[in-house]
């Protein structure tokens, strides 16, 4: 995955896990994700970013379903 968003895809996965397991008025929303790795450094845009979420987020939800109970 080359770009803007390449260096910091640890830390922003980092930060999703860590919100998935927080109630949903709690998690951090993509301008607030969006302005904490512009204060590390991130100079890219914000559609890029909610597209890396929205596929992430797509993707954690296949895996739960592959491991629920039924």
């Amino acid at each position: 995955m080359p770009g803007k968003l390449a260096p910091f895809v640890a830390t922003l996965t980092q930060a999703l896990k860590a919100d998935a397991h927080r109630p949903r008025h709690e998690r951090r929303t993509a301008r607030a994700l969006l302005m904490q790795l512009q204060a590390q450094g991130y100079d890219g845009g914000y559609s890029r970013l909610t597209d890396f979420i929205r596929a992430w987020r797509e993707q954690e939800g296949q895996a739960a379903v592959a491991n629920a109970f039924i």
